[in-house]
Order: structure tokens, then C-alpha cells, then sequence
């Protein structure tokens, strides 16, 4: 019920709702946003991309709001600021997809695991993740979501277009998420391997 007040309250009813959640710096692609969604609105008319996050670079953000209001996508790229904190995971249960647009070629983003990821499967989103190892291992064995090849708006709005089609895919992916999160990603089963592998060393 929370999820469709939320849904109603963003103008996402009937939509399938693509979510950009964490830092809004260069390093982590947020600029492919605007010219994907433009490539994928020409095809869909019931998507909209949600951007949640803290501007850690004003004129970056700057530049991405200038290309959302040059492709006249203010309606289908929107910023959320959450009121409090607490609010983030309600908002990130009512979208459907998840964006990793991480930099290939950024020292951070070549070797750090994103939290977003697992907030992401956690929530029983599909993921859609740029293609890193350390990342898509997360993502591509329990078929939780796709990823695209290159940094570029093109390979990610190509990616998104192959389950946009389809979105009980989408709704399949979100479900192996969650699935994926509650069986072996998460942090109960990870102390488990800690007592045990102590418990040999004993």
C-alpha cells in the first residue's frame, strides 16, 4: 500500500520507474542519465528516471539539469530529496530498476563495491549495471539484472531497451534480487563463514 501512495505521490502509476541512488559526482555516470533517457522516451512513454542523491559537485549537476531541459525531459528525469533518512528505503522500494553507472577507468569505481547494489537487491530491484567484475558478479548469476559494455549513454540506454520490452522480466530480475539478498548476500551469512572459518582454525 506504502508503495503505491509513493508511486501516486511521484507520478510513477503505470510507469516502470529507473532509479540513480547515491553521490551526484562525475565518477559515478550520472551524466549518461540524460541523453539514455532522451535515446528511450523516443520508444517509451511509461518510464521515468528518478535521481536521488547528494550533489557533491554543483557545476556537474548544473550541466546534467541543462541537458534535461535541453531534451525537454523535465517531466521524465526528476530529482527526489528524501525529507529524512529513514525515508531512502520506501523510495527506493517504489521504483523497478536499479542504475549502476559507475566510470570505467576511475580508480574509485574500478575496484569499489557499491552500496547502492545491495540497497538495490535488498529492495527488489532489477539492477542494471555498468560492466565491472567485482560489480556484475553480484547482479549476472542470479540473473537480478543485465549490464552494459561501455560508459556511454548509448550502451546503457541499449541495455535498459532489452528489458524495457519486457516488464515482467523486470518484475522476474526484481524478485531474484530480493531472493539473491535473503539466501546469500547479506551479512547474517557472512559472519556465518567467519565463526566457521575460525571455528577450523581451532
Amino acid at each position: 500500500k506504502e508503495r503505491s501512495v509513493l508511486r501516486k505521490k511521484y507520478g510513477l502509476e503505470n510507469k516502470i520507474a529507473i532509479l540513480y541512488l547515491g553521490s551526484i559526482i562525475d565518477y559515478f555516470g550520472i551524466h549518461l542519465i540524460p541523453k539514455a533517457a532522451n535515446i528511450l522516451t523516443k520508444k517509451y512513454k511509461n518510464i521515468k528516471f528518478i535521481i536521488i542523491g547528494l550533489v557533491r559537485d554543483q557545476h556537474y549537476w548544473e550541466r546534467i539539469q541543462k541537458e534535461i531541459k535541453e531534451y525537454k525531459l523535465q517531466d521524465c528525469v526528476v530529482k527526489v530529496d528524501p525529507q529524512k533518512i529513514s525515508d531512502i528505503p520506501k523510495l527506493i522500494s517504489m521504483c523497478d530498476v536499479g542504475l549502476v553507472t559507475h566510470m570505467k577507468g576511475s580508480a574509485i569505481c574500478e575496484v569499489a563495491i557499491p552500496t547502492k547494489l545491495f540497497e538495490y537487491l535488498s529492495s527488489g530491484l532489477a539492477v542494471a549495471a555498468i560492466d565491472m567484475n567485482h560489480i556484475t558478479q553480484f547482479v549476472l548469476p542470479t540473473n537480478a539484472g543485465i549490464k552494459f559494455d561501455k560508459s556511454t549513454s548509448e550502451s546503457l540506454a541499449s541495455a535498459l531497451d532489452k528489458i524495457l520490452k519486457d516488464p515482467v522480466l523486470i518484475a522476474k530480475m526484481g524478485k531474484n534480487a530480493r531472493k539473491s539478498t535473503e539466501e546469500k548476500f547479506n551479512w547474517d551469512i557472512e559472519m556465518e563463514k567467519v565463526l566457521d572459518a575460525y571455528k577450523k582454525l581451532g
